[in-house]
């Protein structure tokens, strides 16, 4: 008997010493998402096989996170199906917070596929569900994931009131990666409506943050940011030395999605210098991947840039060809149509936000009747 109870007890603690792997690999995944993505997805590959082993689904469900998002940063797949599987888990589980989390998740990805009806849609369940869970960083995130899909149609002064919002947040949460997130999209805002000085040490304060986390992902996208703020000021020189510092940031952890984008800002200056011969290479291969990728916005870009580029050598017909691309993806990506619907999408978020308010009072009148 004695020996059957500490063969149980054993089994017992090498679970709890198995899970508890499962949870600092999970944990190390996570650190290394924005610095070292192919560790991340080894170590999620490994707590997702051990999880599996031990029938430990918590860790499943976070390891299948972890190994969606490194996967989709680094184009090995979309990642759609590992978030999928996560979500599932959370659901089934009852893990509120990470299926909220799981939702935002997905919406990035189809932002950058330039799907933003369905990322609206996805964004929008997410903050209820945050929302009434009083769950802040949650809100914020969400807030200022929203921010990016309307500063991406053109409505500027809402994109603003959200990321100031999200912003506002972070600051009372004193969570650091939130921050730089929201200054980096305020600082963005300032840049399309043409203030760049206004909107530098903003990028400026963001990227100090970064580089304090050893943040690479969002060392490059700052980075490309200042690019663009240097580039309106008319600073080419120091313009096309953030976009090229942006693309070293990104080749260094092999972020391939967000590259295209560095490319196309070194193309870019290059033609406003004048370098059209070096500009048509970088432009072409920008084309290239963000077509493999399936990125539309970036290859509406890039296409723009191949239509300036075959106009200025004198190629017309091959400049026509790549100006009605850009124009077909463009006008896909910000029809009135999909501006519409996710305005719908928001009204609808909204009623129900207001409805969950009128019943909640609703019920405490209840109960102060009764203790009356």
């Amino acid at each position: 008997m004695v020996h059957v109870l500490l063969g149980i007890f054993i089994s017992i603690n090498l679970a709890a010493s198995d899970t508890s792997t499962v949870n600092r690999m999970i944990r190390d995944a996570t650190t290394l998402m924005d610095s070292r993505p192919d560790s991340s997805i080894v170590l999620a590959e490994s707590a997702l096989e051990m999880s599996r082993r031990l029938g430990y689904r918590d860790g499943e469900a976070h390891a299948l996170s972890r190994l969606g998002i490194a996967r989709h940063v680094t184009s090995v797949s979309s990642g759609m199906d590992e978030l999928n599987e996560a979500l599932a888990l959370f659901e089934a589980d009852g893990n509120q917070i990470q299926y909220a989390w799981t939702l935002v998740n997905l919406a990035n990805f189809h932002i950058d596929k330039g799907d933003y009806v369905t990322s609206t849609e996805l964004l929008q369940d997410a903050l209820v569900r945050f929302e009434r869970l009083d769950y802040r960083v949650g809100v914020a995130g969400a807030l200022v994931n929203l921010g990016e899909i309307r500063m991406t149609l053109g409505q500027l002064d809402e994109a603003m009131d959200l990321a100031q919002r999200s912003l506002a947040l972070y600051e009372s949460l004193e969570h650091l990666r939130g921050r730089s997130l929201a200054l980096s999209l305020i600082g963005t805002l300032h840049v399309r409506q043409g203030q760049p000085k206004t909107a530098i040490p903003l990028l400026n304060e963001a990227l100090k943050i970064a580089e304090s986390r050893q943040d690479y992902r969002m060392m490059g996208s700052v980075t490309e940011l200042l690019g663009m703020a240097n580039e309106q000021m008319g600073n080419y020189e120091s313009a096309l030395s953030r976009f090229r510092e942006s693309l070293e940031l990104r080749n260094l952890i092999d972020d391939r999605i967000n590259r295209v984008d560095s490319y196309t800002g070194i193309a870019r200056i290059l033609v406003r210098m004048g370098s059209t011969a070096d500009a048509l290479d970088i432009a072409t291969q920008a084309f290239e991947e963000s077509s493999a990728q399936n990125l539309p916005k970036s290859k509406a870009e890039s296409a723009r840039l191949l239509y300036e580029i075959h106009k200025a050598s004198g190629d017309l017909p091959t400049a026509l060809r790549y100006l009605e691309m850009y124009q077909s993806i463009n006008s896909e990506l910000l029809s009135a149509e999909k501006a519409t619907a996710i305005a719908n999408l928001e009204a609808v978020a909204e009623l129900q936000r207001n409805k969950e308010q009128i019943d909640l009072l609703t019920n405490q009148r209840w109960l102060e009747r009764l203790i009356l």
